[in-house]
């Protein structure tokens, strides 16, 4: 070797070991760095496909340590509360079988937003900044931020009823992103499973109302599409009712309106997508004076047993506790809610928010399973690029990216009948439709 080639080959190496140095700054930089990583995975539930992504180079670690990590979540505790004991009991489960690849769920609870976008973002911040939680789990609330968790790198996981989990990359719906109010897909399942309970008659008038906020006026758009790909013919479809905080004192005018919209009659179905308070103000003032079908949005059996919920439906996204006997996978939820009450003294109301906390829960380990020994939020959105979750009978297929932007077009009904609620139509898929 010639002194000039000896030369060239020092200059070379020199470079690389500055550029080095930079990219190690920029990385330090950006992200916390594990330097003992001994990661884990969750539960099982996902299947993915290789993307051939390159492997990440920036490691965010916030709240990764040997042998656990972090969560906390947010809920709108007025409408789904109890969500958090069905996350805690997932994740007592989970716990109970040593955690996922050794490293068990720490979770810290969660904070209630009261559906206000300001408190939501405060209690992000709270979360992420002082508690240092890898991820929220759940989330399960009208009030999303959208902007925090993309920002400060946090992966999100919940219900996606609200637009916070459309379009956004580290958000993951366990019904996919549902209410995206500028969404140009939806989905008919909604649509099938009335009209299966009507054995095949669409040939009715419905009319919908929401609450007028982000959630509401794209859950109208939704129900709405799904509704007349059925055959139905849709009247009226508003996002009208003034969402939580506000209470409405006065549910008269909405029901005049209601009770109008089909040629200044009223209508044969009536679809209420709107929050407890006003599902309740509505059904009673409804009750009295409309003798058509009534579908609403909240199963909790602390309604039924007002009167006016009688003969009501109620549709869900995922399947209902009364198919525990038919379905293992309600019936382990039920199970493992029953053994945290038994645990902590308490007697926990097996609603719709129970449930989608329990499989918010449920969907955020999965995902820790799939990425792998190696847990950095970098790997685990990684290894979402492919990925797909369901629990099969329960909740329908989500693949990964494509359900950063579609809803899963599955939904299943019940009744309210002598003040409990009984089988109607089970879990139910359809399809994506475009929506005008």
């Amino acid at each position: 070797m010639t002194r000039r080639t000896r030369h060239r080959r020092h200059l070379m190496l020199s470079r690389l070991l500055v550029v080095g140095l930079l990219l190690a700054l920029l990385g330090a930089a950006c992200a916390v760095e594990d330097d003992d990583e001994d990661a884990t995975g969750g539960t099982s539930g996902g299947s993915s496909e290789s993307s051939g992504a390159e492997e990440p180079t920036t490691r965010t670690t916030r709240g990764v340590t040997d042998d656990a990590v972090k969560v906390g979540g947010i809920i709108a505790a007025a409408n789904f509360t109890g969500a958090e004991v069905g996350a805690q009991a997932r994740f007592d489960r989970a716990n109970a079988e040593g955690g996922v690849n050794g490293r068990t769920i720490e979770f810290v609870g969660v904070e209630d937003d009261g559906n206000d976008a300001a408190a939501d973002l405060a209690a992000m911040e709270r979360l992420v900044q002082q508690e240092e939680v890898f991820a929220l789990v759940p989330n399960v609330t009208s009030g999303t931020n959208a902007d925090f968790p993309q920002e400060a790198n946090v992966p999100l996981f919940g219900w996606g009823i609200n637009p916070a989990f459309c379009g956004n990359p580290v958000a993951f719906g366990i019904t996919g992103c549902v209410t995206d109010p500028n969404s140009t897909r939806g989905s008919n399942a909604s649509g099938k499973v009335l009209a299966a309970h009507f054995d095949g008659n669409t040939d009715q008038t419905v009319a919908i109302i929401t609450d007028d906020n982000d959630s509401g006026r794209g859950g109208v758009r939704l129900i709405q599409g799904s509704m007349e790909d059925a055959g139905f013919d849709v009247v009226y479809a508003e996002a009208a009712i003034p969402p939580p905080p506000t209470t409405v004192g006065d549910y008269t005018p909405f029901v005049n309106d209601l009770l109008t919209s089909d040629a200044g009659g009223p209508p044969d179905i009536i679809i209420l997508q709107v929050s407890v308070g006003a599902v309740v103000g509505l059904s009673n003032a409804l009750q009295p004076v409309f003798d058509g079908f009534v579908m609403g949005p909240f199963y909790d059996p602390r309604l039924v047993a007002n009167p006016a919920f009688e003969g009501q439906g109620v549709y869900t996204q995922f399947l209902p506790y009364e198919y525990a006997d038919e379905n293992e996978h309600v019936a382990r939820m039920i199970a493992d809610i029953e053994a945290y009450d038994a645990a902590n003294g308490t007697d926990t109301v097996l609603s719709l928010a129970t449930a989608a906390g329990y499989w918010s829960a449920d969907m955020f380990l999965a995902l820790l399973e799939e990425t792998g020994e190696d847990l950095t939020v970098e790997r685990l959105l990684a290894a979402s690029d492919g990925w797909s979750w369901e629990v099969p009978g329960v909740i329908g297929t989500s693949t990964w990216p494509a359900n950063h932007d579609e809803v899963v077009p599955c939904a299943a009904l019940v009744l309210v009948e002598d003040g409990a609620y009984v089988k109607d139509q089970p879990l139910t898929c359809g399809e994506v439709i475009t929506l005008e």
